[in-house]
């Protein structure tokens, strides 16, 4: 092999090297996306609700009814128990959405570190949902939340 080839072969080594080293420090730095790969649906829904006629009216079809998701957590070794609870799973246009229906005794504040605390959890769950629906039954409105993760 001349002096020429062993040049050849270090540049090809130094360069999948590089390739290696930042594909996989990309994959390590890249923010988990979910622990659920579709979010499960439950044919037994409430249709006698304002919020469901409201879905209904601005074209959505509501495809599931209220999912509960069950978690615990550790905190100094103790186990805590919690779930978190989803009200609709309904779609339009070809995009998934769970939905969450407004509460009284927990009213969000349209702010980014609210809608943040309060239903990125939810987006994060499932890796196949394109957004949150948030439906307030008092207003009569519907909210499509879409969250845009950006890569550091």
């Amino acid at each position: 092999m001349g002096h020429s080839d062993e040049i050849v072969m270090f540049g090809i080594v130094v360069i999948a090297v590089l390739w290696a080293y930042f594909g996989l420090r990309r994959w390590l730095h890249s923010p988990l996306r979910t622990n659920y790969s579709s979010v499960p649906i439950h044919i037994e829904m409430n249709e006698n609700t304002v919020a469901f006629q409201l879905m209904e009216q601005d074209g959505y079809e509501i495809i599931g009814g209220k999912v509960r998701i069950p978690f615990y957590f550790l905190v100094n070794d103790i186990q805590l128990d919690s779930r978190l609870f989803v009200d609709y799973v309904a779609r339009r246009d070809g995009q998934t959405y769970l939905v969450k229906v407004a509460r009284d005794r927990k009213p969000i504040e349209w702010t980014a570190s609210s809608v943040r605390d309060r239903l990125l959890p939810y987006f994060l769950l499932y890796s196949d949902i394109d957004g949150i629906l948030y439906v307030d039954e008092k207003e009569q409105q519907l909210q499509q939340i879409h969250f845009q993760l950006e890569e550091e």
